[in-house]
């Protein structure tokens, strides 16, 4: 028997109304989702409605899954609707998301009926799209690994800065500290991702590789360029840079030949090994350490030990001082005249006490031993390229014994120049 053509749409909500139903719009069947479990149909309506509606159906439970299939509906909503929706919030304008956030007309409240309620934005995220998602397989969800869904916590903050997305891929799960915009810890997520464990299921990192860092580091040089960091710009530079002295210490990847970018005492990025660390405190005043000095430093926001291992040098095997004069001892006369009177008698003496100390062998021993255990710790923090160096320690032992011939003599003025050896 042929069919009767349908009834236009016009019509057919004008029989609804005046039937006393709340027709306002019509939806076909196909394509959307008729639940037969109605109890968390918001939650449901909530994770997918830019794609397909959820329509509620009276007595759902009792109707055939094969004549909901016949129909071209869905019992469920499927993970390209779920994806597809997900993709459309997270990618609204931050505007738009901040004041669907504010409107508390859409908003859940507990013991309240939330049925015409589509829930804040928020709530549509934690509640309805992130717990959908963590039914999925990792397989399945692979495709949104690089697309940027994880809210930041921080983006709930909606008078100081808009809403942030991140990708999956960006979440390392054992990083201590995030260097945004590059990497993030789980705690810079909302809690809802770790709370349904979506980490696990995105199989994110857990913690960057040392090509990874070094690639950021570039990028990060290549938009500033010889301008100075801004504040969260050295933060994270500086993270980044102790993160790559424990891959470094741990021989869990390779430096660029030319080293590592990481932040100098003005903030700028420069190579490492054109860096020094600021070892020698008794060289303030003495040298010029200013961030526009002749000593590029390495920033004091690193650790020592991070930026050695990057091949930073220490200050105090770069700058040499040198005599600039003879050094002339002091007559016994001049002493008397510089200090007191009767002064050259007990100075004399205690440089007879210093000088018999500097000769014996019981002082040489303890300073073999202080040298060979500063190489040690030196050689522990040290990179692995630096730990194949020679260290030095025979020149270092003659160096020691030459002692024996040495004498400590009062003089009136010491003059001296420094010099700064270059790396290489």
């Amino acid at each position: 028997e042929e069919l009767a053509p349908a009834p236009p749409v016009a019509a057919l909500l004008a029989f609804y109304r005046a039937a006393g139903g709340p027709a306002d719009v019509l939806v076909p069947l196909r394509g959307n989702i008729v639940p037969q479990e109605t109890s968390s149909t918001h939650l449901l309506s909530a994770a997918c409605w830019s794609h397909a509606t959820v329509l509620l159906v009276p007595n759902a439970r009792a109707v055939p899954t094969e004549l909901i299939a016949g129909a071209g509906a869905f019992p469920n909503a499927t993970y390209e609707q779920l994806f597809g929706h997900v993709l459309a919030i997270t990618s609204l304008p931050p505007a738009t998301l901040q004041a669907w956030q504010r409107d508390q007309r859409d908003s859940w409240v507990d013991g309240r009926s939330r049925t015409g309620r589509s829930g804040s934005f928020r709530q549509q995220l934690e509640l309805g799209c992130y717990p959908f998602l963590a039914t999925a397989e990792p397989a399945t969800l692979s495709r949104l690994a690089d697309e940027r869904i994880v809210l930041l916590e921080n983006g709930y903050s909606l008078e100081r800065r808009p809403l942030e997305f991140i990708a999956p891929s960006r979440v390392f799960v054992d990083l201590s500290q995030g260097a945004p915009p590059h990497a993030y810890t789980l705690r810079d997520a909302v809690f809802a991702f770790s709370r349904f464990k979506l980490h696990a299921l995105f199989d994110c990192p857990r913690s960057p590789s040392l090509a990874q860092i070094v690639s950021w580091m570039d990028e990060m040089h290549a938009t500033a360029g010889e301008a100075p960091l801004d504040a969260a710009q050295l933060r994270s530079a500086a993270a980044l840079a102790d993160l790559a002295g424990l891959r470094v210490f741990y021989e869990a990847g390779e430096l660029p030949s030319a080293g590592l970018l990481i932040p100098d005492r003005s903030g700028r990025l420069r190579r490492a090994p054109n860096l020094l660390v600021d070892d020698a405190p008794w060289l303030d005043g003495r040298v010029d350490k200013s961030p526009s000095g002749h000593l590029p430093a390495v920033h004091p926001s690193l650790s020592s030990s991070a930026a050695l291992r990057l091949g930073a040098r220490r200050l105090s095997s770069a700058v040499q001082e040198r005599p600039d004069a003879p050094l002339v001892a002091m007559a016994e006369e001049r002493i008397n005249e510089v200090l007191y009177a009767g002064a050259a008698g007990p100075v004399t003496l205690q440089l007879e006490s210093w000088n018999r100390s500097l000769r014996s062998r019981a002082f040489r021993v303890s300073l073999r031993r202080a040298i060979s255990t500063n190489r040690r710790w030196a050689h522990l923090s040290a990179s692995s390229a630096l730990k194949r160096q020679p260290t030095g320690a025979d020149s270092c032992g003659r160096g020691v014994d030459e002692l024996r011939h040495g004498r400590i003599v009062a003089v009136e003025e010491i003059r001296s120049r420094f010099e700064v050896v270059q790396s290489g």
